[in-house]
């Protein structure tokens, strides 16, 4: 998120020229373009200096963060045994203070995944996160474009 987008495919590019490349900043902005989203609300594991790089990113990126919270954790570890019932009640709060187009969940390592549709259900917007907006876009890019149920709106569309 530092280096921006634009920085980073330019880096990779120059070192694995004729690639497609994405990551989780890239797959996340795609993901959200394409469900249309521009009001995000922002759910991050982080530790608040990290959580603070977001929404300057997301604002940079054409989106607007209409309410933001983090669960300030520190190592990986910790951000792997966030529960789901911690998540989906951030989550709510989230979404009912703000009224977003979707939820973005970051860190690949947030245990979000299997739990994205019933959240979406929930809440009655989309929900992305780092890892389905990953697979999302590497599928996108290998031009794989049946849909994958279970896994959220994002998967379950044709891309």
């Amino acid at each position: 998120m530092k280096l921006g987008i634009d920085s980073l495919v330019s880096q990779l590019s120059e070192a694995r020229p004729g690639l497609k490349y994405t990551s989780p900043a890239i797959a996340a902005i795609a993901a959200l373009n394409k469900l249309r989203a521009k009001r995000i609300a922002l759910l991050t594991p982080y530790e608040v200096t990290c959580h603070q790089l977001f929404p300057p990113f997301f604002a940079a990126n054409g989106f607007e963060i209409v309410a933001d919270g983090t669960f300030d954790k520190h190592t990986d570890v910790e951000i792997g045994e966030i529960t789901q019932e911690s998540i989906f009640i951030a989550a709510k709060k989230l979404a009912e203070m703000s009224s977003p187009d979707a939820l973005f969940v970051s860190c690949t390592a947030t245990p979000i995944v299997p739990h994205i549709a019933r959240l979406e259900k929930e809440l009655g917007i989309p929900v992305v996160s780092s890892s389905q907006a990953m697979a999302w876009d590497a599928l996108r890019l290998a031009e794989y474009r049946k849909p994958i149920h279970g896994f959220g709106q994002l998967l379950a569309a044709p891309r």
